[in-house]
């Protein structure tokens, strides 16, 4: 079973969790990590910064940034997954 912990004890290692996400009034849920964004804001300039990305598999990068704003996760529960 898994339980909800605030958003500011989410683990910001890359480790990939459950993001309960407040997008306009509706709870959505994404397996996300928090990663580095890149992307160009003009083609001399290339700016980074860090945020939620939604899992994507073997993406070294964020592809997807999460939408909304993040409100609780919980770990994944990998028990008896395989």
């Amino acid at each position: 079973m898994n339980k909800w912990q605030p958003i500011a004890t989410a683990p910001k290692d890359g480790t990939v969790i459950l993001l309960c996400v407040n997008k306009n009034g509706h709870k959505e849920f994404y397996h996300a990590s928090w990663s580095k964004v890149e992307f160009d804001s003009d083609y001399w300039k290339t700016t980074e910064r860090y945020g939620w990305c939604i899992e994507h598999g073997d993406y070294a990068d964020c592809q997807k940034e999460v939408d909304g704003i993040p409100t609780s996760w919980s770990p994944i529960d990998t028990e008896g997954a395989f």
